[in-house]
């Protein structure tokens, strides 16, 4: 990452899209620029102040002065959003603000992360999940941010991760507003290691309540649950061959979608529908546990402060809506008790 020195002159540092280095390639007069993008994310446009006594001059000069990006070469490092067209019945959007998305920790009581790791944890075999719930005990504890992955039934009776969209400012309406329609996303790709985690679909079973502590065994049976398949997009996103893509759409996967909670993760306007991602440890670290832990993963003493030793394995989930291109890390650890 490196950022141009701006004193004060506005730069406008471009560069071609793989398309558009193509078509210049070809040297046959046919290259011309019909779109463009701007990648500004690291402005931040409310330091515009009109009430600065020194003029008019001096109201966006804070604003004119700040370090820009170099501009990279790679949308998916440069750009919050992607290039995309927006139709109206007028032709202009007249739009002040793009929508985002953002991970919900607030929707209720065990949707945070675990606060110690800074994460969610996955614990992927029985012998961390009976610690981590103390499973001899007449009622089973279950703490915030942590995830049954031992199967796909478990993972959808446990606890699911709510990406929601929606915009950060209440300059474009109320937080109990609805997000325009032309601005909500309906299709995901959800970016994970195939080695440590798999996605998986709640199909017709009933997920956890949303309400309390959740004595474990209580849930209804989960028995639609199912692993995804990803889709043939696997390595679009990165030369990685162990990352997977997973495509989900509101039209084809509602179970995959929660309504807009009462604790909204937006000041502003947000989508009437969450996306939610149920996750289980992977079958090739179930079936290779030691080899997995000893070559990936980290031996943390006294896990989360309150549990034994553990064997940590960290990864993240991406999720990126594939029209305007906002996107979100979701942090994981991968956890079993094993010696």
């Amino acid at each position: 990452m490196a950022f141009l020195d701006n004193s004060g002159d506005i730069i406008l540092d471009t560069v071609l899209t793989d398309a558009g280095r193509k078509a210049l390639a070809r040297g046959d007069g046919s290259f011309k620029i019909v779109k463009f993008a701007l990648g500004d994310g690291e402005i931040n446009y409310g330091l515009y102040d009109k009430t600065n006594s020194n003029g008019s001059a001096y109201y966006d000069l804070t604003i004119l002065e700040t370090p820009i990006e170099v501009a990279h070469t790679d949308a998916t490092i440069s750009l919050q959003h992607k290039l995309f067209s927006m139709a109206t019945p007028t032709g202009d959007p007249g739009l002040l603000y793009l929508p985002e998305m953002k991970l919900n920790t607030t929707s209720f009581a065990q949707s945070a992360l675990v606060s110690s790791r800074n994460a969610y944890v996955v614990v992927s075999e029985d012998d961390a999940w009976n610690e981590i719930t103390d499973s001899g005990a007449s009622a089973i504890t279950w703490p915030n941010g942590y995830v049954d992955g031992r199967s796909a039934a478990d993972a959808v009776r446990s606890l699911g991760f709510r990406v929601a969209q929606g915009m950060s400012t209440s300059a474009a309406g109320g937080n109990n507003d609805v997000l325009e329609a032309l601005m909500t996303e309906t299709q995901f790709s959800v970016v994970m290691d195939r080695r440590y985690l798999e996605l998986v679909s709640p199909g017709s079973a009933q997920a956890r309540t949303t309400t309390g502590a959740r004595p474990y065994g209580t849930a209804t049976a989960a028995e639609g649950a199912t692993v995804l398949s990803p889709t043939l997009r696997s390595n679009v996103f990165s030369a990685a061959n162990n990352l997977r893509v997973y495509t989900i759409s509101t039209a084809t996967d509602p179970s995959m979608m929660a309504g807009r909670p009462v604790n909204p993760a937006f000041d502003g306007p947000s989508a009437q529908l969450d996306l939610m991602l149920y996750v289980k440890a992977s079958s090739l670290l179930q079936r290779n546990e030691n080899y997995y832990f000893d070559n990936f993963g980290t031996e943390v003493a006294s896990f989360d402060s309150a549990y034994g030793t553990m064997q940590v394995i960290e990864t993240t989930i991406q999720v990126i809506g594939n029209t305007m291109g906002a996107s979100v890390n979701i942090p994981v650890e991968v956890i079993a008790q094993i010696s």
